[in-house]
């Protein structure tokens, strides 16, 4: 794998929370950490270490289903919401441009009026 490295000589990271994420909303069944990481072309440690934030946050589930097997599967696949509440603006720049809110005004146009109490 040729990873890119910053101007320090640093890794860039390179594979998301939202990678894995994806890669278990598009599974038909649990997976292991080697299985996503085969699936991103990543270290198994790597994908290790992004379900553990996962985990933490309360968006996967695992279990131990043989001496070293673990399996991974998203908490709720239908309630997108405590991902959903992480995605910052800075993720969405970091996606798109560095000023995506300001030259797309209409980003918002679409979302429900929450009131005056929002």
């Amino acid at each position: 794998m040729n990873r890119k490295r910053n101007e320090r000589g640093r890794y860039v990271e390179q594979i998301t929370l939202e990678d894995v994420r994806n890669v278990l909303v598009n599974a038909d069944e649990p997976l292991t950490a080697t299985e996503i990481g085969e699936t991103l072309d990543i270290t198994n440690r790597a994908a290790l270490n992004k379900l553990d934030e996962l985990r933490e946050s309360d968006d996967v589930k695992r279990k131990r289903v043989g001496a070293s097997a673990v399996v991974w599967w998203l908490t709720d696949a239908e309630d997108e919401s405590a991902f959903a509440r992480r995605l910052s603006r800075k993720t969405i720049a970091d996606q798109y441009d560095e000023d995506y809110f300001g030259s797309n005004p209409e980003w918002a146009d679409d979302l429900p009026d929450l009131g005056e109490n929002a």
